[in-house]
């Protein structure tokens, strides 16, 4: 199911796995996705772990003012295969 059918109200990210960190794609496919939509060309070329820990400061700073309770769940990508990282930190 995906995660707005599990109670989310708001997703970033990929299904899969083995993206590549930059294109979001995998064997040729766009594999990224906002909101049960797919994103054809959002975040194209930014790494993807800058990409997600963005939109989770954007969520926390708008959830923090909104003065109610709420749930972040961030699974960084850069723990997956493939294994690619910026070159500065190479």
């Amino acid at each position: 199911a995906l995660p707005s059918a599990r109670g989310f109200d708001e997703q970033l990210g990929y299904y899969l796995g083995a993206e590549d960190y930059w294109t979001h794609t995998r064997e040729g496919g766009l594999d990224w996705h906002y909101n049960d939509s797919i994103c054809e060309m959002r975040d194209n070329g930014t790494y993807s772990s800058d990409v997600l820990g963005g939109a989770a400061r954007e969520f926390v700073t708008r959830q923090g003012a909104a003065g109610r309770p709420w749930f972040l769940y961030l699974a960084m990508q850069s723990v997956h295969s493939p294994l690619e990282a910026p070159e500065a930190y190479l």
